[in-house]
């Protein structure tokens, strides 16, 4: 009975300051999360206190395992080279995703060590100090950043490391006076407490804002466990708040995500790296990874579907972007995506990942960088690299690809990467063959649809060729050509005529005419022009209103497809 009730608590010294990592009930696990600890970089010593009744009834608290990790002074941190810094231009722009996902791999080695996250160190002055004092860790990370930024350029690169540096000073400064404000616990009062205490005493918003992140990084910094901070996080926003404080959460949430090790015990053992990527593509669509047997995972399964129940509703997009970040880097290495690496299995891998990439009925999932990422792949597939090998690359992925709107999601997305001068003449190639070489809309949309979902189909390649970031003279052909297309395909196929004939009645020929002119179905050009032309004519004809309904006797009636013809009329740009 007494071993029943006892509870297991895994004590951590880090920098000569002892934290609570884990508590447990069941002896093992707290031994071997100790132990696990005891190895890791940063960690002085690790003990498990045992807090419960005796053999004799009575409470205790003893320590039953110690292990003691030698540390010296010399005992520095190494920044990691990075490839690529997040844009800059004022302070504010370091809180957020895309600045912090550049500290976490930046500084990756101090986070892990100390088990913090970029947000908890900046809105928390002990933290921030901690840093900065730490082995010249900021002044090698903004120099670093700068020389990205400023792309070799020399004095540039002085300015720039000037302009972050102040950045920094700046953070520094608001952390140490907002550290002397008293704030609500939000471990103990809840985030709607929370929030309407920081609005009542700060009206101005971004004040407020700020305010409850110091509040929130407060709670979280002494838990010194990636699971923890999760779990506390996501319990605070699955309780309920308003958007404006559940985004605040997701700052949190986001950064924790960025730990490779607690996104695999989210995601649970996976046979290989395709099917780590499919698990984390699932993840990111809302799909919780299965259930695990054991209490300690029945726990986790409960945090991580509040997790995905937040990003299923779009308040965690900041989650989602850490995710796609990850996603995207795992993709562009050089790790086989099969466990046996046989190029057929690859292929299948890849091809699968890109069908689910790149959906078609929506913006390529993870943008431009994605994109990218996407075409370092191939190349590796292809074992071609270099210029020559990313325009293969782009050829061999619209190719894959087949359909017109997965075709030109992907070359639009591409557009917006940082390669786009590698392969920009290839994608206008491919846009030329694809939409100008086509001679009829059936060259565009193979299948077998009816006239009118045939035409919306074309029309939905019109507006995302005109929403893409195409410019000048290149989107002008490519639109008037699916425009003529358009044209030409209501001329063959009689559909004026068909609709405007005399043996319907006026009013089922306005109607139909009217709904041919509908952006979804046709957008502005010359089919719809046409169309138009026809409709004006009954618009000037005497007494046109009554003609439509004449055959109505019932008023009631008569007023309601008179309101419904109108109102299709202004959908359809007449008034």
């Amino acid at each position: 009975m007494a071993a029943a009730q006892a509870l297991f608590e895994v004590h951590v010294r880090r920098e000569g300051r002892w934290t609570i990592d884990d508590t447990s009930k069941v002896e093992a696990d707290a031994l071997a999360f100790a132990r696990k600890l005891a190895g890791q970089s940063g960690v002085e010593s690790v003990k498990v206190m045992r807090e419960g009744p005796n053999k004799f009834g009575r409470v205790t608290n003893e320590a039953i395992f110690t292990q003691e990790r030698q540390t010296t002074r010399d005992d520095r941190i190494v920044l990691p080279m990075i490839d690529r810094a997040a844009p800059c231009e004022k302070r504010e722009a370091l809180y957020g995703i895309a600045a912090r996902l550049t500290m976490t791999r930046l500084f990756k080695p101090y986070l892990t060590r100390f088990s913090v996250t970029p947000s908890e160190v900046m809105y928390n002055a002990r933290e921030m100090k901690r840093v900065m004092d730490k082995d010249n860790l900021v002044a090698t990370a903004v120099g670093r950043v700068a020389g990205l930024q400023a792309r070799g350029d020399q004095a540039a690169a002085k300015q720039r490391r000037d302009m972050l540096h102040g950045f920094v000073d700046e953070i520094a400064d608001r952390a140490r006076k907002a550290d002397t404000v008293k704030l609500p616990d939000v471990s103990k009062v809840g985030l709607q407490e929370l929030e309407s205490d920081v609005v009542t005493r700060y009206k101005d918003e971004s004040d407020a804002d700020y305010m409850m992140r110091v509040a929130i990084a407060r709670a979280l910094v002494n838990e010194r466990n990636w699971w923890g901070k999760l779990d506390r996080s996501v319990g605070w926003a699955a309780a309920g708040g308003s958007p404006r404080s559940v985004a605040a959460l997701d700052d949190f949430i986001a950064d924790t995500l960025a730990d490779a090790a607690l996104l695999q015990d989210i995601l649970g053992p996976q046979r290989d790296l395709y099917h780590a990527l499919a698990a984390l593509l699932d993840l990111i669509e809302g799909k919780a990874p299965p259930r695990r047997s054991g209490g300690a995972e029945t726990e986790m399964g409960v945090t991580v579907d509040r997790l995905v129940a937040l990003m299923q509703a779009g308040k965690l997009p900041g989650a989602v972007a850490v995710l796609f970040d990850r996603l995207r880097g795992q993709l562009a290495q050089n790790s086989p995506l099969t466990k046996n690496g046989k190029i057929e299995d690859e292929e299948d891998a890849y091809r699968n990942l890109l069908l689910r990439l790149v959906p078609g009925d929506r913006p390529l999932l993870g943008g431009g960088e994605m994109a990218a990422a996407l075409v370092e792949r191939m190349t590796r597939l292809t074992n071609r690299g270099g210029v020559g090998g990313r325009k293969d690359a782009v050829e061999q992925i619209v190719q894959q690809l087949r359909e017109p709107h997965r075709q030109l999601g992907f070359m639009f997305a591409v557009r917006e990467s940082a390669i786009v001068m590698d392969v920009a003449d290839t994608i206008d190639a491919l846009l030329d063959r694809i939409i100008v070489q086509s001679d009829t809309v059936h060259d565009l949309d193979p299948g077998q649809h009816s006239p009118i979902d045939l035409m919306r189909f074309v029309t939905s390649l019109y507006y995302l060729i005109e929403g893409s970031n195409l410019t000048g003279e290149g989107k002008r052909r490519l639109l008037d050509h699916i425009d003529q297309l358009l044209l030409d395909f209501v001329r063959d196929e009689n559909i004026l005529s068909r609709l405007d004939s005399p043996n319907l009645p006026l009013r089922k020929r306005t109607e139909m005419l009217m709904g041919l002119c509908l952006p979804v179905i046709l957008p502005p050009g010359k089919a719809v022009a046409a169309a138009r032309a026809i409709i004006i004519g009954y618009l000037r004809q005497p007494n046109f209103e009554m003609r439509l309904v004449e055959d109505i006797a019932n008023p009631v009636e008569k007023a309601t497809v008179l309101r419904r013809i109108f109102d299709t009329m202004k959908r359809a740009g007449f008034g």
